[in-house]
């Protein structure tokens, strides 16, 4: 990476450090987010726009994060039962383990970034998705998994996952990510294991 380019990215991922630990705290604003993170307001302007233009870069950055962990723990598995448990247990972890991320994920799906920047969010997770969907494609050429659109996989692979952080990280709902752990990885291959 050039030094000009190299020293751009580094200035947008301290502004973006900055505004998840500013989200956290229910502080996010231009002018706290230059503060924090150290960057002029022209620059952060410069870099994304406008605060709906980081937020939808934050929501990227930690939708891609996500959905890299999943990849990693489900490329180190051979069977279709292996890959959809590790890739059930690798979103509740990273949940566990990233919850401002997490949060700030769940909080955004009728923000008005998400309206504003749909297309550039969906073009940045497409190819990562795509990609987590190739190694489950063997499985589902060899009729290990059911056939279905990708949409569908998406709902029914990470559907029950997003529920249970959502109600899991606004702390009232009781649930047990424990008792999750145990069970629902479980349940959801046989949402996509084939007919006898």
């Amino acid at each position: 990476m050039a030094g000009k380019q190299q020293r751009g990215q580094e200035t947008a991922d301290r502004v973006l450090k900055a505004a998840l630990k500013l989200f956290s705290r229910h502080e996010l604003s231009i002018e706290r987010l230059s503060e924090v993170s150290g960057v002029s307001i022209g620059s952060i302007y410069h870099h994304f726009g406008n605060l709906n233009g980081v937020s939808a870069a934050l929501y990227q950055s930690a939708m891609a994060d996500l959905l890299h962990s999943i990849i990693r723990a489900v490329e180190t598995e051979t069977t279709a039962r292996a890959k959809v448990i590790a890739q059930a247990r690798a979103y509740m972890e990273w949940t566990r383990e990233k919850k401002t991320a997490a949060r700030f994920i769940h909080a955004s799906a009728y923000a008005p970034y998400m309206q504003q920047y749909e297309e550039d969010i969906r073009k940045a997770k497409q190819p990562i998705l795509e990609a987590l969907m190739a190694l489950f494609e063997p499985h589902i050429r060899a009729r290990e998994v059911i056939a279905l659109p990708l949409p569908l996989y998406e709902i029914l692979l990470i559907g029950p996952l997003a529920e249970l952080a959502r109600r899991w990280l606004s702390g009232g709902s009781g649930l047990d990510m424990d008792a999750a752990w145990d069970h629902l990885p479980e349940r959801i291959w046989r949402s996509v294991q084939p007919e006898e």
